[in-house]
């Protein structure tokens, strides 16, 4: 009998595994939901199989590592004495998935620490065991740098990295200057990419957030970047950057993000989806002037998400007819027209923009509920720069 190769046997079972959950998750959602949340939010929690180090590609000369306090692997590059940029990964990443951005920060003068999160790269497991992981390992991470290396100057972070950075500044962690490459908005976000590529029904999902706050110890309201900044009058500056057609993590999340951010700016690149963005010689070039305080763009390179004030019109009455094509009535009796003629440097963005709004409108109803006028007027008009591009 002829032996199976290992990695064709290997390929073999995760795919009867693969099958085999989802045939639970179909059952449950008839039968036992509440159980079908279990596994869901176990399955969400359950890092996949990291590539082996030495297939991993290295964008830069090895750094100085070093292992911090609750099993953290970090790397450091540059001047001891120059300010200081931590590097953070994405879920299921590493720290050297940033590494194209090392050389540029240090000839700019930075000194730079990239960190594994627990359970990830070179780190040991964190607080929810082996092979699993969630936000707060990502903060914790961010946390043991900080204590070990000093507080930055700024941050780099990507996807699920970049919103524990975002969240950790939340909670009072000094930050200073963000680049948020690709985050996740909240939690039900999370979910929703999560459910989509697992073929998770409505009924499990609906269970799935209160799973995540008894693993987690914390409210999801407490991830919710968007909802917790529009509340908030001052914060670190951020730049965050984001590809139209990321299929890991949509757009729509960027724009949440720049939205509620007191001192955001939202740029958007096109067919580099939710790695290569990484590294894209313009988006580093233009996340290390950001953190130079050059706020140049490359030229050409990134469009800024941004429309002329003077193209828009807001009405807080409610009297007047809401736009918002699928969503019908905004939230809070707020209603945002656009003025025509609109300016022929925003029309590169056409159609792409244009189902934006109504699910913003939809992921905010269904991501926090009832929201109070004063905190949608956030959303819809204290950030309408950035959020103009909702255009049909």
């Amino acid at each position: 009998m002829t032996a199976i190769p290992t990695q064709k046997s290997t390929i073999v079972r995760a795919g009867i595994g693969v099958w085999l959950r989802r045939f639970a998750l179909a059952l449950t959602e008839r039968e036992a939901p509440a159980l079908g949340a279990r596994l869901a939010v176990r399955m969400w929690m359950t890092l996949p199989a990291a590539p082996a180090a030495t297939t991993r590609p290295q964008l830069t000369p090895p750094g100085s590592r070093t292992f911090l306090g609750p099993g953290v692997a970090a790397e450091s590059w540059g001047d001891g004495n120059g300010p200081l940029v931590y590097l953070m990964h994405g879920w299921a990443g590493y720290r050297g998935q940033l590494g194209a951005f090392v050389t540029p920060l240090t000839e700019a003068g930075f000194r730079v620490v990239a960190l594994d999160a627990p359970g990830h790269g070179e780190s040991g497991p964190g607080r929810y065991g082996r092979g699993r992981a969630l936000m707060p390992d990502f903060v914790a991470a961010l946390r043991a740098g900080i204590a070990h290396y000093g507080a930055p100057a700024g941050v780099v972070a990507h996807s699920l990295g970049a919103s524990a950075v975002a969240i950790a500044t939340l909670d009072g962690v000094p930050t200073n200057r963000l680049v948020l490459i690709s985050p996740v908005a909240n939690v039900m976000s999370g979910i929703d990419i999560f459910t989509q590529a697992a073929g998770v029904g409505p009924n499990v999902r609906a269970r799935m957030p209160r799973r995540i706050e008894r693993i987690a110890g914390l409210p999801t309201s407490h991830f919710d970047i968007a909802v917790r900044a529009a509340e908030r009058e001052e914060l670190a500056p951020m730049l965050v950057i984001h590809d139209v057609s990321d299929k890991r993590v949509p757009f729509d999340n960027a724009v949440l993000v720049a939205a509620a951010w007191p001192d955001s700016r939202l740029e958007s690149t096109e067919g580099l989806g939710h790695l290569r963005i990484l590294s894209d010689p313009a988006v580093i070039d233009t996340a290390v002037s950001y953190l130079s305080r050059q706020r140049q763009l490359a030229d050409g390179a990134l469009s800024v998400v941004a429309l002329p004030a003077e193209c828009l019109h807001v009405d807080r009455t409610g009297a007047g007819p809401l736009r918002h094509r699928a969503a019908g009535r905004a939230p809070g009796g707020i209603s945002v027209r656009v003025r025509a003629p609109v300016p022929a440097r925003v029309a590169p963005f056409g159609p792409a923009f244009g189902p934006v709004l109504p699910r913003l409108a939809a992921g905010l109803r269904r991501g926090t509920g009832d929201l109070p006028e004063a905190l949608l007027s956030r959303y819809y008009t204290r950030r309408l720069g950035q959020v103009s591009n909702y255009l049909p």
